[in-house]
């Protein structure tokens, strides 16, 4: 009887431990996931971004056609998802329309350009660095909206475009794949507002 009750209390300890690796395994997983998300997530916001929080942009758009189409969205962008959405942590100022590109002082330019213009014809906008600084910052970037298959869109992928490539003043990557937010491309999301996430990125920063 000795024997047999011994055996069993080594059975039903090897059973323990057993079970307690199959839990911590389990749970250092689980940690594993979420900090590879994070660090996921935390890599699409690693671009060159604005060198401060007051953030000032202008059109040097000559088209009015053009311009009365997109500057609603850019206006509405900048001040909607940019500045109340992020407490004023970011505060955006409009410079209106100018007709040449502007001192540094302005932090953003936007205009249209025809698809000959960009890397490729499907491509809806882009934003680029113009003068770059240190430590990944820029005093000022440039933002072109391809006026063959931007211009006349729906509103939904226009109001997307035109807060994705904001973002990219801001430090926001492509590369995301989530289904929400506006800093994915397109192709995975049509939302034309930040996420909670997006912001608080945003807001970290500035």
């Amino acid at each position: 009887m000795l024997e047999t009750h011994t055996n069993k209390s080594i059975s039903q300890t090897i059973t323990t431990i057993v079970f307690s690796r199959s839990v911590v395994c389990s749970i250092l997983i689980a940690i594993g996931m979420l900090l590879l998300h994070n660090i996921a997530a935390a890599h699409y916001f690693g671009g060159r971004y604005a060198d401060n929080d007051q953030h000032r942009y202008a059109s040097i758009e000559s088209n009015d056609s053009h311009y009365n189409e997109l500057n609603p969205f850019v206006t509405d962008s900048m001040h909607s998802d940019y500045e109340l959405d992020t407490d004023n942590d970011i505060n955006t100022i409009n410079d209106g329309r100018q007709s040449a590109v502007p001192s540094a002082r302005v932090d953003m330019y936007w205009y249209a350009a025809d698809e000959s213009h960009f890397s490729r014809s499907t491509i809806l906008g882009d934003a680029t660095c113009m003068k770059t600084m240190s430590n990944n910052k820029c005093d000022q970037f440039r933002v072109r909206f391809n006026e063959d298959t931007l211009i006349g869109n729906t509103a939904s992928q226009v109001g997307h475009t035109v807060c994705h490539e904001i973002g990219h003043t801001l430090g926001s990557d492509d590369g995301l794949t989530e289904d929400e937010g506006c800093w994915p491309q397109s192709k995975y999301s049509l939302e034309t507002n930040l996420t909670v996430h997006e912001i608080d990125h945003l807001k970290d920063r500035y």
